[in-house]
């Protein structure tokens, strides 16, 4: 898997991945942000302010791997994401 990371016209930095586990927390700082994953792997996107500050995180997939395939961000602050949900039967 492989994480994306892009600053936006103000600075702030977004990164974007896959993540697995219970209770990871996405604020590096005194703060918690706790997501877990709904199955295998699910994706997340996380901002951080351009001092390095948390803003937020929001994760999203299903039961079973979801990764982020690609990702930017346009001069006007607008962040674009490509992802893909996958399904693996057995």
């Amino acid at each position: 898997m492989r994480d994306y990371s892009k600053k936006d016209f103000a600075g702030n930095v977004y990164i974007a991945g896959s993540f697995e586990g219970i209770n990871v927390d996405f604020d590096p700082g005194a703060g918690t942000a706790l997501k877990s994953t709904n199955g295998l792997q699910d994706l997340y996107i996380v901002k951080y302010t351009a001092t390095g500050a948390f803003s937020w995180a929001i994760t999203m997939g299903g039961t079973n791997t979801d990764v982020v395939k690609w990702h930017g961000c346009r001069f006007s602050g607008k962040c674009i994401y490509s992802w893909s949900f996958c399904k693996y039967d057995t």
